[in-house]
């Protein structure tokens, strides 16, 4: 049988990384259970490779790396052993596939996110001097998963139909740690010694699997010191190391980075742009040569240290050829224009020391020859010494910009204000040169100025490299992240297109696999179709397009732990986590604004406020429909922002917010599961419950590109209008409507049509007399005075200001555009107030009687 033709893709596209083994009768040592060829540990599967190996190794069987599929391998001769150590890894690690090779021993496969090596009880031995061991085996091991087992001469098979053709190793796999590894083999110890077994060889408790570096050389790289400049710096020196076609430079510059990088990522790039400058680069060479790592020991050991020599000693033999230049070139001048010519040039030659002033005083008297002039120290300052103006900017300085607006520095890359003081105190070390120390502040404004700007601004339809953008090149500004207001103040765009994830080109069986995980769980959460399709667009249309908010909020309600709050967490790894913004309820309801400003979506954790809820209701409104606000950050100017982010908010409560027919902001959806009466309903078990989000966040974590990849072809309905109104025919909304109604604006539309209310008519409100109704109405409350406030106008009324009416003292409001309400400076009409209440009370009077005696006589 052909195992890679019928398995081999298969087991690549769940994620294993296979190698092929040798035949069982195979002339090699371990033949049927030992990989083929040298370094397969490091082996890294393709597609292609999997189909050569299939058409080479035709007889051969499959095995399985562990370093992220470690192994449990019960190496038990005793059957009852066996059975107490299946049911005990079951029982505390987790169902998992179960190989059997030669019984009764069994192999169980796991994952890990975090590899690392071997761990191995103790070997044991039994009264008939059989001996027994269990083994995990992980990071540098393999284990056959399909071929002929040596000594039986029969297949290796899994029981219960549960296999690694079947289980996906990111997903379906139980996930098992270093201690999980230690507690396994100690608990077979512990077996073993009540059986009264002899422990022949103590256990291996294995460590974490970390760097390229092999076991016995870690002495002598854990000394090696780290590059700590920045990367640029270190690019700047590298791609002067000479001769990258030579084979021998190649491998020294590849593991100096490798070794002395913290951020292999970056070490890479640098290698890569390195190595590229050579005739006979070969891209697939430096790949294997970068991955397979190189060896590090005390008698061989690259590090950065003997590259910065080099490119040092070629520094300075360059500056010694130059400097032979220039002093020959002043010596033969022979006129005021030639002079000038070396001066000029000599002034951006970073020459320096005493070899710098040899060449001044050769220079000076060549002057002195020409123009029968001596010429001062300040004369040679000026004229021959180094122009630092002339350098390319430096790379620390590249990434900051100065704010008009707040007097400081800007660092574009954190977004960090920084003060003039701060800013000399941290950098004061940069400008110290050979000649002369310099304010870093001097420096960046007078020397190197850097670009200026009014301030900062979080604004992603003006990034010149976004789709959709409304950035247009203008003159004066120094690129894309730079942009130009109506008012023509030029602005520093904090935000970074760069930040936001891209989505995959094709997605593999793994990837589509995660797809189908997301999808499911979109299916659990809102089992409703249309509502479904309500979030699906929504959530779909900021990641479709980052440039243009929607005009209403995502609300939604569920339980604790209903998984409502994994959106935010699908949603960052969707737009990138520097464009998603959390914000709690006391932030967002607190006396600083700024929190509203940058982002593409705002995430509100629990939307609730346990105070007045109609302030908060009315604070959120200009933040989520408003085109531009203005924000006053702590310690900082208040200034106008553009409002870019759309806003997700969840709750656990029915009544989050004061709703009505006429809010038009929210949608509001709810979770399947509603409250925790719920969750076992929807979920099933908590073990059941977790292997569920456990795999949904499998999904977000590693298939990003996959899943950004789902939602960019998402199809969007028709009826959607990211500047519409949200959609109000969702049980949740009705819900929470209901659930928010307190009564009062009922109760107060009603006083007002019956007309029936001392002191409340349908064209002023004295509230004093409002106040008392609402002590003789059953089950409504007198609301606060700003929800009170808030409810009037929104029934038409303003506030009139202060009136004394009937021996009390108190606030009205008055009907908008009621004539004769105002005089003509537009303050209320006493005379009419009070007429009209006189009048209206003794309506009242007549209808239902004396209006509580001796409070509500006349008092003009």
């Amino acid at each position: 049988m052909n195992y890679w033709q019928e398995y081999g893709e298969t087991l690549w596209g769940n994620g294993y990384t296979v190698v092929p083994i040798y035949a069982p009768d195979a002339d090699k040592k371990g033949a049927g259970k030992r990989p083929i060829g040298k370094d397969w540990e490091r082996t890294i599967n393709d597609k292609e490779q999997i189909q050569r190996w299939a058409e080479r190794y035709t007889k051969n069987g499959i095995g399985i790396l562990t370093k992220y599929t470690p192994a449990v391998d019960i190496d038990v001769y005793d059957e009852d052993a066996v059975a107490h150590m299946a049911d005990w890894v079951l029982e505390n690690v987790g169902r998992a596939p179960c190989r059997i090779g030669r019984e009764p021993k069994k192999l169980f496969l796991f994952r890990t996110e975090s590899p690392f090596s071997k761990v191995k009880s103790g070997v044991w031995e039994d009264d008939f001097g059989q001996r027994h061991a269990v083994e995990i085996l992980a990071d540098g091991q393999q284990f056959v998963a399909y071929g002929i087992h040596p000594d039986t001469n029969r297949d290796y098979y899994w029981l219960d139909d549960e296999n690694p053709l079947n289980n996906a190793a990111d997903f379906d796999l139980e996930e098992i740690s270093l201690d999980t590894a230690r507690e396994i083999a100690a608990e077979f110890d512990r077996y073993a010694k009540e059986q009264g077994w002899t422990m022949v060889k103590r256990p291996m408790n294995g460590y974490e699997a970390i760097g390229t570096a092999d076991e016995e050389d870690w002495a002598a790289t854990a000394g090696i010191r780290k590059w700590d400049g920045t990367y640029e710096d270190l690019r700047d020196l590298v791609m002067k190391y000479p001769n990258p076609e030579d084979y021998e430079n190649y491998i020294k510059v590849l593991a100096a980075l490798q070794i002395s990088c913290r951020d292999q990522d970056e070490a890479k790039s640098i290698a890569r742009e390195w190595a590229m400058q050579a005739h006979n680069f070969d891209d697939g060479d430096f790949e294997y040569k970068w991955d397979k790592g190189f060896a590090h020991n005390a008698s061989r050991l690259v590090t950065l240290g003997s590259i910065i020599t080099e490119v040092r000693e070629i520094e300075k033999a360059e500056q010694e050829e130059k400097a032979i230049e220039y002093r020959e070139a002043f010596a033969e001048c022979t006129d005021e224009k030639d002079w000038n010519a070396w001066a000029e040039s000599f002034r951006k030659e970073p020459i320096f020391g005493m070899t710098r002033k040899t060449i001044v005083q050769v220079a000076a008297e060549a002057y002195l020859r020409i123009k029968n002039y001596r010429m001062t120290a300040n004369d040679k300052k000026e004229q021959l010494g180094f122009d630092y103006g002339s350098k390319e900017m430096p790379i620390w300085l590249k990434k900051f910009v100065f704010s008009e607006e707040n007097d400081c520095l800007i660092d574009k890359t954190s977004g960090s204000y920084i003060s003039k003081g701060a800013f000399d105190f941290a950098y004061a070390n940069m400008c110290k040169f050979e000649e002369e120390t310099i304010k870093p502040v001097t420096f960046a404004s007078l020397v190197r100025p850097i670009p200026i700007v009014c301030d900062a601004m979080y604004y992603p339809a003006m990034h010149g490299d976004m789709e959709e953008t409304l950035w247009k090149p203008k003159p004066g500004i120094n690129g894309p992240e730079f942009f130009i207001d109506e008012s023509g103040k030029t602005w520093l765009n904090s935000f970074d297109p760069d930040s936001i994830p891209e989505p995959a080109d094709e997605l593999s069986p793994y990837d589509k696999k995660a797809v189908e995980i997301i999808k499911d769980f979109f299916v659990v959460l809102f089992p409703n179709d249309k509502e479904r399709r309500y979030v699906m667009d929504w959530m779909a249309w900021i990641i479709q397009h980052p440039t243009k908010r929607i005009n209403y909020s995502l609300l939604i309600r569920g339980a604790h732990g209903s998984g409502k709050s994994t959106l935010g967490v699908l949603m960052s790894a969707m737009l990138g986590r520097k464009n998603v913004g959390y914000v709690s309820n006391t932030v967002m309801n607190g006396r600083f604004s700024d929190w509203a400003e940058g982002d593409i979506l705002k995430i509100v954790e629990e939307v609730y406020d346990k105070g007045d809820r109609y302030s908060a209701i009315e604070r959120q409104k200009e933040y989520i429909t408003n085109d531009r606000f203005q924000v006053e950050p702590k310690g900082r100017k208040p200034k106008v922002v553009v409002n870019t982010s759309s806003k997700m908010m969840f709750t656990n409560h029915f009544n989050a917010l004061p709703l009505d027919e006429n809010q038009r902001r929210y949608l509001v959806v709810s979770t399947q599961a509603e409250n925790h009466l719920d969750m076992e309903r929807v979920y099933g078990s908590k073990a059941e419950r977790s292997r569920f989000f456990k795999n949904v966040y499998r999904a977000i974590d590693n298939h990003v590109p996959a899943l950004k990849k789902w939602f960019l072809e998402w199809e969007i309905s028709p009826d959607f209008d990211h500047k519409g109104h949200a959609p109000q025919d969702t049980e949740a909304f009705s819900i929470m409507a209901d659930a928010s109604n307190d009564g009062v604006e009922g109760a107060v539309v009603s006083m007002l049509r019956e007309g029936t209310t001392p002191g409340v008519h349908r064209d002023i409100i004295f509230v004093p007399a409002l106040r008392d109704a609402f002590l003789e109405t059953e089950d409504v409350e007198m609301p606060k005075t700003s929800r009170l406030k808030n409810m009037l106008m929104e029934i038409g009324f303003k506030p009139g200001g202060v009136l004394k009416f009937g021996g009390k003292s108190g606030r009205v409001y008055v009907r908008k555009r009621v004539k004769g309400a105002y005089d003509e400076s537009g303050k209320l009409n006493s005379e009419w107030a009070q007429k009209t209440l006189k009048k209206h009370n003794a309506e009242v009077e007549k209808i239902v009687g004396k209006v509580t005696p001796g409070e509500w006589d006349d008092e003009v």
